[in-house]
This record gives C-alpha cells, sequence and structure tokens, in this order.
C-alpha cells in the first residue's frame, strides 16, 4: 500500500512516546522490567526494557541526550525528536523545533545542513550547532539520522496495512524476526553513502557495526530481545 509521511512520521512519534512511558514506569518499578517497547531511537525495533537498558548504559553512559533526525529522500528534515537517557532509560521525549538555528561557524541553518552536505559530515555539524543550546551541558549528546523510508520498507513492517494496526509487541519469529530488525541497522551503516549514523558513536557500537553482520545481528538479538 505505501506509507504516506504523515503516517510515518505519525507512528514515529507513537512509537518513541510510548517506549518512554514504559521506560519510565519500568524505571520506578511500576511494571516488569521485561516489558516489550518498540525503540524510540529505531522505531522497526523491538525489545525488552531491562536489558535494553543495560546496553544503553554500556554505549551512552548514565545520562545522555540523543537526538534522532529523520529524512526525506530528498534529504529535508521531516520530524526531529530529543530522548534523555537517564541510567540507561529513556525518561523524557521532546520535538525538536530547528527554526532559527544556525551552525556557529557555517552560518548554514541546521534544517539546510543535510541537504548541503554528506549525512556522516552533517550530524557532526548538527551536533555543533545543538549542543550549545541544550540547557544541561553534562549529559552527553548524541545526534543520528535516518530515513524515513528505513522504517517504511523494514522488514518488520507489513506493507499491506496501516501501520497503527501492526504495533505487535513481539517477534513474530524468533530469531528471524529479530535478526532482520537489527539487519537494517548494519546494511544501512556500510551502504555509500551512509544511511545510518550517530555522532559522536559510542566506540561499542563502532566495534559492533564493523563484525560480521551475522555477529552483529546476534548481539544485537541477545540486547533487546534475550530469551532468558
Amino acid at each position: 500500500m505505501g506509507f504516506s509521511e504523515q503516517e510515518l512520521v505519525e507512528e514515529i512519534i507513537f512509537r518513541a512516546k510510548e517506549a518512554v512511558e514504559k521506560n519510565v514506569q519500568a524505571k520506578e518499578g511500576k511494571i516488569p522490567p521485561d516489558t516489550p517497547a518498540y525503540g524510540e531511537f529505531w522505531p522497526w525495533i523491538v525489545y525488552k526494557i531491562r536489558p535494553a537498558a543495560s546496553e544503553k548504559r554500556m554505549l551512552l553512559g548514565m545520562k545522555a541526550e540523543v537526538i534522532t533526525c529523520w529524512l526525506d529522500e530528498a534529504r529535508n528534515i521531516k520530524h526531529v525528536h530529543l530522548n534523555f537517557v537517564d541510567y540507561g532509560y529513556s525518561v523524557t521525549y521532546e520535538e525538536l523545533d530547528l527554526a532559527g538555528i544556525k551552525h556557529p561557524t557555517l552560518d548554514v541553518p541546521v534544517t539546510e545542513i543535510f541537504k548541503q552536505y554528506p549525512l556522516e559530515e552533517g550530524i557532526k555539524l548538527m551536533h555543533e550547532a545543538i549542543a550549545p543550546t541544550r540547557p544541561d551541558k553534562s549529559r552527553k549528546l548524541h545526534v543520528e539520522a535516518l530515513y524515513l523510508e528505513d522504517f517504511a520498507n523494514a522488514p518488520t513492517v507489513e506493507q499491506d496495512k496501516p501501520l497503527s494496526e501492526q504495533r505487535i509487541y513481539e517477534p513474530r519469529s524468533y530469531p528471524d524476526d529479530v535478526d532482520a530488525a537489527a539487519g537494517i541497522l548494519y546494511d544501512n551503516w556500510h551502504l555509500k553513502p551512509r544511511r545510518f549514523d550517530m555522532f559522536p558513536l559510542p566506540p561499542t557500537m563502532k566495534g559492533f557495526l564493523l563484525m560480521s553482520k551475522d555477529r552483529f545481528q546476534k548481539w544485537l538479538r541477545e540486547v533487546t530481545w534475550p530469551l532468558r
């Protein structure tokens, strides 16, 4: 059926907000720590909250902010949200208004950065522009960029029904469904030009992305949906 940009953005917002709500409840002990949720950064991946939080602590540290920029195929920014990650739990969702923000030395509006620079360079420039605007400088800031198409064509997304009708909170098949979702990040990282990148990329994450695809999928499977 194909998905409109509006439908994709609405589902990204829903999944990110819902993931935050579940993370907060799990962190406060109000729901089981292994409750499943969709990824607030990567919405085609479903994870269990406790093991995912453990991995996010290892990758991002104790307090971090992650900005996710969603692009269309013309490299226009269609949606931007920020999550505060506290001890591995994403506990806030904030939509960013980039209007009026320019890169401090290039004098380029941040809304134009991805149209003027390759994605790998663009996220560094976005980081340089946005980091000074954040009120709490003690939180390490990460910026990532993805294409809406990455979500729309994910193997864990069914093409013949609306996104709002296919919120499945467990893998449809294990490990195939989990591995297919993990493979998107790996494949996109290795595409030229890259269709997934984060700055600064946690060294451990980069190490895993430089593994073979099979080993990367096994790692992400274990940290998002362990069977134990």
